[in-house]
């Protein structure tokens, strides 16, 4: 029966600092490895997953990108100037933190940015507590100029 693997982030990490990535323990790395290695073939949602993988196998990686729900993200639609979003889990490995000092930086230039951020997650309340906090009831991120994705 041909098997697919499909990697999807913390599969081939080790981000001792903050708890993330399945290669910090011996039985995950040894799961992973003989997974990849049964595998009929491999395939990875980003490039960087791609490269990270190549070298461990004897064959090519299939880049397959993770998709878009095109009925909210839509080329062309009106945006709204100077509008960010995230939308994501909060926790460590998307590295908010970081995002958020980005922001207050970029708004030192561009005084009109704003940033949405729609998720939850562990870090909500630290990371409410370094923002200006809006709840926003009904977000819509169809008004959204451009999509922040960032992540250690």
């Amino acid at each position: 029966i041909p098997v697919l693997v499909s990697l999807a982030g913390g599969e081939l990490v080790a981000l001792r600092d903050i708890g993330y990535g399945d290669q910090r323990r011996p039985w995950e790395r040894l799961k992973i490895a003989t997974s990849l290695r049964l595998a009929s073939a491999v395939s990875a949602g980003s490039r960087y997953l791609v490269r990270l993988a190549e070298p461990r196998l004897a064959r090519p990686v299939h880049w397959l990108p993770l998709g878009v729900d095109t009925r909210m993200f839509q080329p062309g639609t009106k945006r709204e100037q100077n509008r960010l979003l995230h939308v994501g889990t909060l926790t460590a490995v998307k590295d908010q933190h970081t995002l958020l000092a980005a922001f207050v930086h970029a708004r030192r230039h561009l005084p009109a940015l704003t940033l949405q951020v729609i998720g939850d997650g562990p870090l909500r309340e630290v990371l409410a507590g370094r923002a200006n906090v809006r709840r926003d009831l009904r977000p819509d991120p169809r008004r959204a100029q451009h999509l922040l994705d960032p992540g250690r």
